[in-house]
């Protein structure tokens, strides 16, 4: 699998990339990283090219201080897709990385969704409580040398709480197929949030 930096506006992003064909791309979500999709890389490779890349501040990417916004993250995908030169993408998000598959489907063109154990918001009050501090932890321990941890910590706990309420999506504006998976045990994403989301898009499947 070829694996390389692209700069993306003003941070270096470590993208990977396998096989030939149609482009899938690959988004994981908050704490994640390019390694969280190795088998389903392997598996489909042989038919599309795959594309898997770190956000901002997670695995190989850089951490900058400041900029983690989902608005900035839908941004940094649509840069990196235009230096891949990918024109609608089918485009795979895990958990917040469905909610920039989300965001970057209400700006630009895509070919279809497929949205892992995402919905419409975050995480409910309580567990934002419990996953916060988790984040902080995160974000402590990787950048503990940098001597930079804490303003990221902070910068992309505020975020978090921010991105709770996400613009309400009407049928029309993602008109594309989009394929929701969730797990009914999922206690992080429950069920309820799928069904939220496939009830805001006209052509989905849950």
């Amino acid at each position: 699998m070829a694996s390389r930096y692209i700069k993306v506006n003003k941070v270096n992003l470590f993208v990977r990339e396998r096989g030939v064909n149609k482009p899938l791309v690959f988004i994981h979500g908050a704490l994640g990283d390019t390694h969280n999709w190795d088998e389903i890389i392997a598996n489909l490779s042989p038919q599309y090219r795959v594309i898997a890349y770190d956000l901002r501040g997670h695995g190989r990417s850089t951490r900058p201080p400041f900029g983690y916004s989902l608005k900035i993250l839908t941004e940094d995908l649509h840069e990196l897709l235009h230096r891949l030169g990918i024109t609608r993408p089918v485009l795979v998000g895990h958990s917040y990385g469905g909610l920039i598959a989300l965001s970057y489907a209400i700006r630009y063109e895509v070919d279809k969704l497929i949205l892992i154990a995402s919905g419409l918001r975050t995480l409910s009050l309580g567990r934002r409580l419990v996953v916060g501090p988790l984040f902080i932890g995160y974000f402590m321990w990787s950048e503990f040398i940098s001597r930079r941890w804490l303003w990221i910590a902070l910068d992309f706990f505020i975020f978090m709480q921010l991105a709770c309420i996400t613009p309400e999506l009407t049928p029309t504006e993602i008109p594309v197929p989009a394929l929701i998976i969730c797990g009914d045990r999922d206690r992080i994403y429950p069920p309820k949030y799928s069904m939220e989301l496939r009830d805001k898009l006209e052509r989905s499947q849950l």
